[in-house]
């Protein structure tokens, strides 16, 4: 999850991307970028818009999800893990 405590969508998606990386702790790994301290992986990632969620398998793109959109991001996640 690409993010800034300072964008209200990403406060929004907070609770449940915490809660889907709990509930698949065991079959992906679940991480956090702040955007405004990790502008080189920003930048490696494309990064456009926020919250921004990439699923990477084996270093590869399988999926990417831009905005609040918690529907999309539960079928990217099933799909792919």
């Amino acid at each position: 999850m690409f993010w800034a405590s300072w964008n209200e969508p990403c406060r929004v998606m907070m609770r449940p991307f915490r809660a889907m990386a709990v509930a698949k702790r065991r079959a992906a790994i679940f991480c956090q970028v702040d955007v405004d301290k990790f502008k080189d992986i920003v930048e490696r990632y494309r990064v456009e818009a926020l919250p921004t969620f990439l699923l990477l398998k084996q270093g590869v793109e399988k999926g990417r999800v831009v905005g609040a959109k918690v529907g999309d991001l539960s079928i990217i996640i099933m799909a792919n893990i």
